[in-house]
């Protein structure tokens, strides 16, 4: 997915990695963000998404598969 997440004015990429075992959940999911910025995309600044980090809902589980559309 494409946006302007860090409303910078620049298109960010969001990937899905629903198969990421997290800790001890196998497939719980991840997503990931690269940002981008004068010198193109993911070149100064990324992010992972999980659930329950960075104040995202609920915990991973077994099979959650978060971050795939």
């Amino acid at each position: 997915m494409v946006g302007n997440f860090n409303r910078n004015g620049r298109d960010d990429l969001a990937i899905g990695v629903p198969f990421e075992d997290i800790g001890g959940a196998t497939h719980a999911g991840a997503v990931k963000v690269l940002y981008s910025g004068i010198h193109g995309l993911g070149y100064t600044a990324n992010e992972i998404l999980m659930q329950r980090f960075q104040g995202m809902p609920e915990t991973q589980e077994n099979y959650d598969f978060f971050g795939k559309l």
